[in-house]
């Protein structure tokens, strides 16, 4: 998917992909430093409009957030559906 947003208070155009169930976002012309990145590793140097695109919410192999997720998870109560709430800005 193509985000169009802005770099340093320019317009700017780079990706958000999706591998296996996580969406991360990729700039290529950044090289490492936007490369399979969650949004709060892009927010604030790159802006977008963040109902517009898939919340990306760690960066790939980021160990540590994935472990954070798996200790705040709490088992579904029955008859609870499990959807996702509407996320914020980045960070919130």
């Amino acid at each position: 998917m193509t985000v169009f947003g802005r770099l340093d208070g320019e317009a700017y155009v780079w990706n958000i992909v999706t591998l296996g169930d996580e969406a991360y976002h990729v700039d290529v012309s950044a090289g490492d430093k936007a490369f399979l990145k969650g949004d709060e590793a892009l927010w604030g140097v790159y802006w977008w409009d963040t109902s517009e695109y898939p919340v990306c919410p760690h960066g790939f192999g980021d160990e540590s957030a994935h472990a954070a997720d798996a200790e705040s998870a709490e088992p579904a109560e029955a008859g609870e559906s499990g959807e996702d709430t509407e996320p914020g800005e980045p960070g919130e």
